[in-house]
């Protein structure tokens, strides 16, 4: 199929400017529940179709492809642009496409067939304590392709994914792992195992006790959470929120305090070698030190503000492009958990971090599953409720612990922070 011919055609029926997105992945995927297997695979091809005529933007997307219906979405998305009002907001396409080296497909993940997953699922998920009711492994193989007025580009990515539940005895969570490959992939479910077996038969017969201020012990699972939420919340300049709420350089946290986005790490689960708008990923400091470094930016975005894109365009081929983090690092700190005082919640597990508006300042939370730690008593919680003053605690009152995991397209530390308001009784 001709993409090159339909992008002229559309510029011969009236477009200034037109873009094709491609997206066709192949999907395997084994799902358990108890002893009850499943294996399922299928293909999906989509296509999305942007143009600009004098300004206005004109936006197409369809599954079912062939000619003719390329050739009448590109009329539609022309009539589209033609029919909308003009705004200073419409998008821009980028005048040359460009990639880095950054590694994302794995011929090991490429090449797995459901009998080998299945297998696979087995070799993984089994341990003499732990019990795995229920859980998925997922396979993806995605290829991206752009072709635009100006110059066409492609990149072929692989994903492995899992959502796991773990029982003991009585208690029983949740847990996912994400990777672009194999090797990775298998590491990261074993640490996630191993450190399950460790604080799981901590969970018996949580309590809710009684309302105080107490310090706050994020551990990882809990961490990523909340950091995803705060960079996507007030960091991500997008068509939704174009402002940029800080000054660069402003002083939003405590010197211990960095945050990056790196969409060019080796095979992890948000790198990519260019984003869906055709820009080359980077590595972008975001807070160094405590102080605003930059924002995060798609390339229409970018040009509004008279700034320069930072790679982060993320979208499929039914949508449009929005600013999204790669992947998130939270640099880790020299606190050791050792070190961790008496009259503290260590929080292994957060339900409702979108209580939390991180654009006020409002962090809020619900304990899913953790303990206090009281004279060296442990005792097991749930369903108490965080609520402070989120910038604050960024201030004044946070310290990023030793050592650092990874959860989805997260890396983060344990992060302690003091005289937090928690809600229980």
């Amino acid at each position: 199929m001709d993409i090159n011919g339909f992008v002229k055609l559309a510029e011969k029926l009236g477009a200034d400017e037109a873009e094709i997105f491609i997206e066709a992945q192949r999907t395997r995927r084994i799902t358990w529940k108890g002893k009850e297997r499943k294996g399922i695979g299928f293909e999906t091809l989509g296509i999305g179709i942007r143009v600009n005529v004098k300004g206005k933007e004109g936006f197409v997307s369809l599954s079912e492809i062939s000619k003719d219906s390329i050739i009448n979405a590109i009329k539609r998305c022309i009539k589209i642009a033609k029919l909308s009002k003009f705004s200073e907001h419409y998008f821009a396409i980028p005048e040359k496409y460009s990639s880095s080296n950054t590694k994302v497909f794995d011929k090991h993940v490429s090449s797995l067939e459901l009998d080998e997953m299945d297998e696979k699922a087995k070799d993984l998920f089994q341990n003499e304590k732990l019990v795995f009711p229920r859980g998925y492994l997922q396979a993806n193989v995605k290829e991206v392709m752009l072709v635009s007025s100006y110059s066409e580009i492609s990149e072929v990515r692989t994903q492995l994914s899992s959502t796991f539940t773990l029982r003991y005895e009585d208690a029983v969570f949740k847990k996912f792992a994400s990777s672009r490959s194999l090797e990775n992939f298998e590491k990261l479910i074993h640490e996630k195992i191993s450190h399950s077996e460790e604080i799981v038969r901590l969970l018996f017969h949580p309590k809710m006790l009684s309302t105080r201020t107490a310090n706050i012990l994020l551990l990882p699972d809990a961490s990523a959470k909340i950091f995803a939420r705060f960079v996507e919340e007030c960091f991500c300049c997008s068509q939704k929120q174009r402002e940029e709420r800080w000054e660069i350089g402003n002083e939003l946290c405590k010197e211990n305090i960095s945050i990056t986005d790196d969409g060019t790490l080796p095979y992890a689960p948000g790198s990519r070698g260019f984003d869906d708008e055709g820009i080359q990923t980077q590595k972008t400091k975001i807070i160094e030190k405590g102080k605003l470094c930059s924002y995060l930016y798609d390339y229409s975005i970018a040009k509004l503000l008279g700034r320069k894109s930072t790679g982060n365009a993320h979208r499929s081929y039914a949508s449009l492009p929005t600013t999204r983090p790669c992947n998130i690092l939270v640099e880790e700190g020299s606190m050791k958990l050792e070190e961790i005082p008496d009259n503290t919640f260590i929080v292994e597990k957060i339900i409702g971090a979108k209580l939390s508006n991180f654009m006020r300042g409002v962090l809020g939370f619900t304990i899913a599953f953790g303990y206090y730690l009281n004279r060296d008593a442990i005792t097991a919680v749930s369903n108490m409720v965080v609520h402070d003053d989120f910038l604050d605690c960024l201030k004044n009152r946070i310290q990023p612990c030793k050592g650092a995991e990874w959860y989805g397209n997260v890396c983060t530390p344990a992060i302690f922070i003091e005289n937090v308001k928690v809600c229980g009784k």
